[in-house]
Order: C-alpha cells, then structure tokens, then sequence
C-alpha cells in the first residue's frame, strides 16, 4: 500500500504535538508541585481528594465555631465574675450594717451605696456579648433579659425577667453530632422571681431595711446574698467546665486537620526530583521524535530539480 508524504507529515505533527502536550503537562506539575492536576491524572487519588478536602473544610468550620464559643462563654465568664464582685460588695454593706453601732446615719449612706449595687447588678443581668446579644437572655438574644420598676424616687422596686423566657438554650456544632452549650440561663444566675434570694429582691430589701434602721432584717440578708453568690458561683463552674472540655475539642480539631493535611499532600503533592527526571526525559524524547522526523520525510522530487 503507497503512503503518501503528506499522510507520514501529518502523522508526524501529530506525534510531536502529542509529545509537547506531555511536556506541557509535566511542567505544569512541577510549576504547581502537585501530581494529580486532573481526576484523569489518578482517579482513585482524585476520589480520596475530594473526600479528604470534604473532611478538612468541615474541620474548619467547627474550629471556627468552636473559637466562637469559647470568646461567648469567656465573656460569660467574665461577666459573672462581675456580679460575684457586686454581690460580695452587698455582703460587706450587709456586714456592715448589721452592726448597731453604725447607727442610722450610718445605715442610710450603706443604703444608696447598695442602692448603686442593684443599679450595677441590673446593668450586668442585661450584659451584651461582642456581638451585642445579651448574655443571659437564653434565646432570646435580642430581647432585654431584665426590666426595672422604679418608685417615684427613681429608685429600683422590683426586677423582671423577660416574659418570653430566659433560659433557652443556645447551642453551636462544634463536631460531628457534637454541640456545646453557650448561654447560661438568667434564672440560673440571679434565681427565679419566686425564689426567697431571687438576687435584686435581696439588694432591694437589703436597701430598704438599712433605710429602715432594721438591724436585724439587715443581718439576716447576709445568709441570702451567700445563697445568691454561691448560685452565681455554681454557673460559673459550669462554664468553666465548658471552656475546659472546649479546650479538649480544640487540640482534637486541630490534630485532625493536620492528618488531613497530610493525606492531601501525600495523594497529590508531586516528588519534584522525579517530577524533574520525567520532564528531562520527555523533553529528550520529543528532541528525538524532531530529529526521526526530519529523516522519516523524505525530499520531494520537486527538491531533486531545484
């Protein structure tokens, strides 16, 4: 069978392109430092990228959700802290003025500085976290927690939770079906409005028994303001059990997204001293398949009569 020049000339630049699209494809390995460029590169390699990548975006998302967490529960944590402080003030004016000694003028100055303390008190119930939701509001983060009735003084005379609830739960996913807990509900922290040591019934009735020069009703709010802080000091033990587990999750999260990091750059980071080896011998045999055929097309006739 005859084969003409132009057929052999055509599968000649047909095999040189072919040899320069490998080249091309081996520099691009070595330009990316990555094997697999395409899923037809390693199909099952490709398969278990995918997978792996899957995997490590989910581990990021917890982490970044986890790093939420913990800034909320810090700032409750802090929070709390602070109304332990008002509430350990109160037990020092309590104190203080369960002493008859101190007298009625005495009792009165005890009285606005307590009075001051349920202004603080009421301030750090309605706390904000950096997002500006409140602290202690449960789910209703957007919902004032407490409000105040005031007497024609202006003076506190009775504290109310939001009627909506404040003790819902607010939960974030932290890992696979695992979630965490970020609200501390407010009936937790202060009681509940029917509780004898309900925290601003303790403060207002502290306040208007030193305005009253009633020492004993006085001395008698000390065991309250005990319960009170020992129910704030109970609620941050819980949160800081939280932090602490938190912490746990955090190291796991992060050791996970380095095994997936690993099996990522095992599955598709080229071996670039091979990788190099590869491209010299495919530029080798390109130089070659030039030269074969240069000889392989013969001169025409037309080339003999010049």
């Amino acid at each position: 069978m005859r084969v003409a020049n132009s057929t052999i000339g055509s599968q000649v630049v047909l095999d040189l392109q072919r040899a320069l699209a490998r080249i091309a494809h081996q520099h691009k390995i070595l330009a990316s430092g990555k094997r697999v460029l395409d899923p037809s590169d390693d199909p099952t390699a490709a398969s278990r990228m995918q997978t792996s990548r899957s995997r490590k975006v989910a581990v990021e998302q917890y982490q970044r959700n986890l790093g939420a967490a913990m800034s909320h529960l810090q700032t409750v944590d802090s929070a709390l802290q602070s109304v332990q402080e008002t509430l350990a003030q109160a037990r020092v004016d309590a104190v203080e003025g369960g002493n008859d000694s101190i007298g009625a003028g005495g009792r009165t100055a005890l009285a606005d500085h307590v009075d001051q303390l349920l202004e603080t008190l009421v301030e750090q119930a309605n706390a904000r976290g950096s997002g500006g939701e409140y602290l202690f509001g449960g789910q209703e983060t957007t919902a004032t927690p407490y409000t105040v009735t005031r007497n024609a003084g202006g003076e506190i005379t009775a504290v109310t939770p939001n009627p909506r609830g404040i003790d819902g739960e607010v939960t974030v996913e932290i890992g696979e079906g695992l979630t965490v807990t970020t609200s501390e509900p407010g009936t937790d922290v202060f009681g509940a409005t029917t509780d004898p040591n309900y925290a601003f019934d303790v403060l207002i009735q502290l306040r208007d028994n030193l305005r009253l020069n009633d020492g004993q009703a006085v001395r008698s709010a000390i065991a309250d303001i005990d319960t009170a802080a020992d129910r704030v000091g109970a609620s941050s033990a819980t949160i800081g059990a939280r932090l602490g587990a938190l912490s746990l999750v955090e190291d796991g999260l992060a050791a996970r997204l380095v095994n997936h990091a690993d099996t990522l750059s095992r599955l598709e980071d080229a071996d670039l001293a091979q990788a190099m080896l590869d491209y010299q011998r495919l530029e080798f045999v390109y130089q070659a398949a030039l030269a074969a055929g240069a000889r392989i097309i013969q001169p025409t006739l037309l080339d003999f009569l010049r």
